[in-house]
C-alpha cells in the first residue's frame, strides 16, 4: 500500500497498516514523529499521533460497562436456546 511504502521508508521505521481500521502500526527506535506524519501526509492521507494509553480510565469503563451489558443481553438467550421445544 502506499503509506506503508511511505512509511517504511523513513529511516529506522517498520510499519503494517490496516486501512478497515485506519491504523498503522510502527515500531523502530528513535522515530521522528514529524517525519512520519510527513511521509503519510505526502502519501495523500491524513494522520495524527495516537496512543494506547489515550482511552485512560474512562475508555475501561465504556469497555467493563459494554461487557456487563452484552454478558446481561447473552446469558437469556442461552439459557432460552437450551429450553427443548413443546
Amino acid at each position: 500500500t502506499r503509506v506503508e511504502k511511505a512509511l517504511n521508508k523513513v529511516e529506522g521505521a517498520s510499519a503494517e497498516v490496516n486501512y478497515a481500521t485506519e491504523r498503522a502500526t510502527i515500531t523502530g527506535a528513535r522515530l521522528d514523529h514529524r517525519a512520519l506524519l510527513e511521509a503519510i501526509e505526502h502519501a495523500g492521507y491524513g494522520a495524527h499521533l495516537h496512543s494506547d494509553d489515550e482511552q485512560g480510565p474512562e475508555g475501561s469503563r465504556s469497555l467493563t460497562r459494554r461487557l456487563l451489558i452484552s454478558a446481561g443481553v447473552t446469558l437469556p438467550v442461552i439459557v432460552l436456546s437450551m429450553i427443548p421445544a413443546a
